[in-house]
């Protein structure tokens, strides 16, 4: 069992990878992108915070952070990247799909500016952290059956704090229960978040596995 630990950390360096992450939620995703923040000093990541009154729609989401990333200093050249992740969430799919393919097709179109589509929810990649199987169990693809039944499968309720450490298994555990249905997006219990997961564990895999050795001491 993992236990809490206060991890040192320092500001990255000048030239340090920058990861801008813009997403929905304002508690739950901001805690678990902030905590890799610091843990090595080549890889900068920055979660943009949203103001109570700003559009945290996926399209919003887009226009937010075409708006924002001129005024940061943002070098496609040193490979930082900017990420908008954002949920399917069936409740409001019907405004959400032309919004969600919006940013899709803008991502796509432009130099190192990516999505990562969770469905239904961001709580769907929290599972993975601790969980191999795809989750089976009443309004699995229901957003807000989500934000109860994660504290649920894990007593105490997931915490940033610990484990976020287990981002190796998240990765290998949405990969492989990752399927896509016939629009090219994301099935039920899939998420797109290994991706982002991939670029953030790449640069700082040794530290965060000895990180995962001594918490567990």
């Amino acid at each position: 069992m993992l236990r809490n630990r206060e991890f040192k950390r320092k500001p990255p360096s000048r030239d340090a990878k920058k990861i801008y992450v813009f997403c929905e939620g304002k508690t739950r995703e901001s805690e678990y992108f902030n905590f890799f923040q610091g843990l090595d000093s080549r890889i900068s990541i920055i979660v943009c915070f949203l103001e109570g009154s700003e559009n945290n729609t996926p399209e919003g989401l887009l226009n937010i952070a075409k708006e924002k990333m001129p005024i940061c200093s943002f070098e496609p050249e040193n490979n930082d990247e900017v990420w908008i992740v954002f949920d399917t969430d069936t409740d409001k799919l019907e405004s959400r799909e032309p919004q969600i393919n919006s940013v899709r097709d803008y991502c796509s179109e432009t130099e190192q500016w990516f999505h990562a589509e969770s469905n239904p929810c961001f709580e769907l990649w929290l599972y993975y952290h601790l969980f191999s199987g795809k989750p089976d169990f009443e309004g699995c693809h229901i957003s807000r059956v989500w934000k109860s039944k994660l504290n649920e499968l894990i007593p105490g309720g997931f915490d940033s704090r610990k484990h976020s450490l287990f981002i190796a298994d998240a990765i290998e555990n949405a990969r492989s229960n990752y399927s896509i249905n016939e629009a090219d997006r994301p099935d039920v219990g899939s998420t797109e978040l290994f991706k982002l997961g991939e670029t953030i564990y790449k640069m700082m895999s040794d530290k965060i596995d000895r990180m995962r050795r001594d918490c567990a001491t």
